[in-house]
């Protein structure tokens, strides 16, 4: 069998743990082997060396000179991934996605999205990006899984889970003995699995258990964001004193409360500056919240389509002239308050429980299998004939 090829394409201050520790298991896997299973190259737009994030230079060749796809293509980026979506990197990246695998490390998957490779895929990214992923491609299904390997695209969200998200790939091919060789070889004890979360649930990498006092402290600061708290009024808050909450952040956040509750500002204002409203997700979910209530809403189209009820115009039309209308101003919830009049929600959901329920037992169970697309298609068709 040949040696499997990589082209490994980074940008200027790529991440270079994330990125030695893909490569590092391969060169490994050839190592045991005592022959080549893998060849590699490191590419970028500029060619010669290029700085990292924190400082190290690497060597790479020049993307352009490179023609035939590899096995495997993958980005690995790290700060403002958007500026290196060049006329180059498309050419480079749409040249690939029909024939081989694509893949992103980081926020390299930004630079997929961005060149028009993920469409259709599921795909990961670091958990700190995620939030932002989405408002940019909402159409594009974003996992906090450590990796995503569907089909011929894959992604990681980096750090040292690269090496691990290297190790699954040379098991799909090689087998898990030679995995297993090569995890013991690294000194990595436990290989975690395909869809195992970035953040488990009070896991602490050393053991440690964040304070109940230090997550408050954490709570009223995201609460208080548009108007801040002075550091004294949060600590106070928290019923700790300010000397306490310095050493916690300290400890466990690596960064001191006036530093922690800038940095969230201005996350908060980034979003607001661009047009963006911020909600806060206190329980991991897959599609987070904005798309699980859009999903539920489509879903109930669909089959109300699907079992004749409407055209596809009309329902589409009972949306946007409906609630539509309303929920632009406001949530349904609180509609449903306002609307009750002196009683409230409590007035109304007593009012209306029985409604609802029939309502909720019969919704509909929509697939979108290949029956239900031509059903969907031949009505966009109908109402809009060739617009698009």
């Amino acid at each position: 069998m040949p040696a499997e090829t990589i082209n490994l394409i980074v940008t200027q201050d790529f991440n270079i743990t994330t990125t030695m520790a893909f490569v590092d298991p391969f060169r490994v896997a050839n190592y045991i082997n005592g022959a080549p299973l893998y060849r590699w190259v490191f590419l970028s737009e500029q060619g010669g060396h290029l700085r990292s994030s924190n400082g190290a230079m690497l060597q790479t060749a020049l993307m352009q000179t490179i023609s035939a796809p590899a096995d495997y293509t993958i980005v690995s980026a790290s700060w403002t991934p958007e500026a290196h979506v060049s006329a180059i990197m498309k050419v480079h990246l749409r040249a690939a996605k029909s024939k081989k695998t694509i893949g992103a490390l980081d926020t390299g998957v930004f630079i997929l999205a961005h060149c028009g490779v993920l469409e259709g895929y599921q795909a990961t990214v670091h958990y700190e990006n995620i939030d932002a992923f989405q408002e940019l491609f909402p159409n594009i299904t974003v996992s906090e899984a450590l990796w995503v390997m569907d089909r011929d695209r894959i992604t990681c969200c980096g750090g040292m889970a690269a090496a691990e998200f290297a190790m699954r790939l040379i098991e799909q091919t090689h087998g898990t003995a030679l995995v297993n060789a090569i995890a013991k070889y690294l000194f990595s004890q436990n290989l975690r699995d395909a869809g195992s979360s970035q953040r488990p649930e009070r896991l602490e990498p050393v053991g440690k258990t964040v304070l109940d006092s230090l997550c408050k402290a954490i709570k009223i600061m995201e609460q208080n964001l548009e108007t801040p708290l002075p550091i004294a009024a949060v600590a106070q808050a928290a019923n700790i004193s300010q000397l306490q909450m310095d050493r916690l952040f300290a400890h466990y956040v690596g960064r001191s409360p006036v530093q922690y509750y800038r940095d969230i500002r201005l996350d908060r204002a980034f979003y607001k500056s661009v047009g963006k409203i911020t909600i806060e997700v206190k329980k991991e979910r897959n599609g987070h919240v904005a798309n699980r209530l859009q999903a539920a809403l489509w879903r109930e189209a669909i089959s109300l389509v699907r079992d004749g009820v409407a055209t596809l115009e009309d329902v589409d039309m009972a949306v946007w002239a409906g609630p539509g209308l309303r929920w632009a101003a406001m949530g349904p919830t609180t509609l449903f308050h306002l609307g009750a009049g002196a009683g409230g929600l409590q007035a109304f959901c007593e009012h209306f429980a029985d409604t609802f329920h029939g309502w909720w037992d019969e919704l509909g169970h929509a697939k979108l299998d290949e029956a239900t697309i031509k059903i969907l298609v031949d009505g966009i068709a109908d109402a809009h004939g060739d617009a698009s």
